[in-house]
């Protein structure tokens, strides 16, 4: 029977999670008997030696801080597998050790990989954990990598900077905001809530580590990036058993990175619905610059989407492709003028967007029924003619 030491701490989900992967591992028929120490801080190094008394024939350590009493333990001659490290790198360690962690480069790229996904987002954020941590760092790397390759760069939240309300109240709507764990998405959440920003429409929010618990209680029920710690106490184990029946000292490796598993999605960054945001910010745009020209790559671009989600979702809404909602708009636009300015039908059509004459007078037709000219002329007299007085008997034709 192998004399295995688990050091870890079960009050996160990481942690409960990691002890789920050793166990699995061990009740397949591997004859372990485990003791478990809650991971110890600088003031409890002194229960080290007590766990440690009797001999081990391998550890399994996750620790919080690299703390005198970790730094002892992985100096031990015997197998030591070290899940994470929050000094960043590969420690100092014996003869005999492994060192594994979330790929959170992997994380960040997966949380990009979805929010770009939504295909309607005109900033991205990131919130970094309080203090400085190099899984942090990783996280917003990969994040920032995956959206650099559509063009995009995240913002980055300083609490030296700026509030975290007036930070989010400055990003470009909508916007998506990814927090390192689970604790900064809420945050950002609570703040949204306190400002009036509606959550996803006009920001959207997730976080990383899927702590169910949590993630189910916020409101709107917050997504989040589900790292696979089950997958890395299995891996942690099984590291473990190859340490304790290799034969003398083995060359130095590199950390062994295990992928995230997945995406939950929840109500923080579900879809707007087809009358959303989407549609109100692409005629907005339109309207803005109807006399410009503009034409649906403009509004695309405008976006940041795709052009199949602007098709899908103008043909859901109006019955019609967005190029026909445009035109719609320069051929009212160019019926205002007619009426209310005294500009040549080849300045409105120039003012328009049209290239040329010919071209806004065939249009024009086909959407009014007349031509320009004829439809001045014809709201002209209609403005010229007298209005009937009330109770005269007079009619006017429908």
């Amino acid at each position: 029977m192998k004399k295995v030491l688990v050091v870890s701490s079960i009050n996160g989900i990481a942690g409960r999670n990691g002890l789920t992967g050793i166990f699995d591992f061990v009740n397949e028929g591997h004859d372990w008997s485990i003791r478990f120490l809650q991971n110890p801080g600088d003031s409890a190094d002194g229960m080290l030696p007590a766990a440690l008394r009797g001999g081990v024939d391998g550890v399994i350590v996750s620790p919080r801080a690299m703390t005198p009493g970790i730094r002892r333990l992985l100096d031990r001659p015997v197998p030591v597998v070290m899940v994470h490290n929050p000094g960043g790198g590969v420690p100092r360690h014996g003869p005999r050790f492994s060192l594994l962690k979330n790929d959170d480069r992997s994380v960040g790229r997966l949380a990009a990989e979805y929010l770009l996904s939504k295909s309607r987002f005109r900033s991205y954020a990131f919130i970094p954990t309080p203090s400085p941590t190099t899984w942090s760092d990783e996280r917003l790397a990969g994040f920032a990598e995956a959206l650099s390759a559509k063009g995009m760069a995240p913002v980055v939240w300083s609490a030296e900077r700026q509030p975290l309300g007036d930070f989010l109240k400055s990003l470009r709507k909508p916007a998506a905001v990814l927090g390192a764990t689970d604790l900064e998405a809420i945050d950002a959440l609570a703040a949204c809530r306190r400002l009036r920003i509606d959550v996803p429409s006009r920001v959207a929010v997730m976080g990383v580590d899927n702590d169910e618990m949590m993630c189910e209680a916020t409101k709107p029920t917050l997504s989040s990036v589900r790292t696979d710690d089950v997958a890395l106490g299995r891996r942690a184990a099984e590291e473990l058993a190859f340490l304790m029946s290799a034969k003398g000292p083995l060359p130095p490796r590199e950390a062994i990175l295990v992928p995230p598993a997945g995406v939950s999605e929840r109500n923080s960054t579900r879809t707007v619905p087809p009358a959303g945001y989407l549609i109100q910010e692409a005629l907005s745009f339109v309207r803005r610059h109807v006399n410009e020209g503009i034409g649906v790559d403009d509004v695309v671009r405008h976006l940041h989407v795709s052009h199949s989600l602007v098709r899908a979702r103008f043909r859901e809404v109006y019955g019609k492709s967005l190029r026909d909602v445009i035109l719609d708009l320069r051929i009212r636009t160019a019926a205002s003028m007619l009426l209310r300015t005294k500009a040549s039908v080849h300045a409105i059509a120039r003012k328009t967007g049209f290239a040329s004459d010919a071209h806004f007078v065939r249009l024009f037709r086909k959407k009014t029924g007349s031509t320009p000219s004829d439809y001045r002329a014809a709201g002209r007299r209609s403005s010229r003619r007298p209005a009937a007085r009330a109770g005269s008997g007079n009619r006017t034709e429908a």
